[in-house]
């Protein structure tokens, strides 16, 4: 079985390549686009993390950055809302059973999360023309 995780960060690491190789920030364009990849990213990460019997409070943060990314997506915001539903319900969802185990035994470093998917831009604090006005 595929470990979920190296995944993740494999295509994170493929994110920030392309996002340093090809994103100019200043082209609400190409800022545009790699907002909706970013957020597909992270709500499909999202998808794993819900998985866990601890995972929804990790699952909604990737969700809330999917939001702030594409706030008009309605993918977004139903995989959100998921997040409250029941254990049964949030099963038939994710169209698998929830894992036994806690994230925090798979993952011992939950810091690892803030990082993954993010634009440079975000990384050290700056903002793009289209932020300041």
């Amino acid at each position: 079985m595929v470990n979920w995780l190296q995944v993740r960060k494999n295509q994170d690491l493929f994110f920030q390549k392309l996002a340093n190789w090809y994103l100019d920030i200043n082209d609400r364009k190409s800022l545009g686009k790699f907002q909706e990849v970013q957020a597909q990213l992270l709500r499909e990460t999202s998808h794993d993390i819900l998985a866990y019997r601890d995972g929804r409070a990790v699952a909604r943060r990737f969700l809330g950055k999917a939001i702030q990314a594409k706030p008009l997506d309605y993918k977004n915001w139903k995989w959100f809302l998921r997040t409250w539903y029941p254990r049964t319900r949030l099963e038939k969802c994710l169209k698998r059973e929830l894992l036994p185990t806690c994230l925090t035994e798979e993952v011992s470093d939950l810091t690892l999360f803030d990082r993954l998917f993010q634009l440079p831009h975000e990384a050290t604090g700056k903002k793009s023309r289209s932020e300041i006005g």
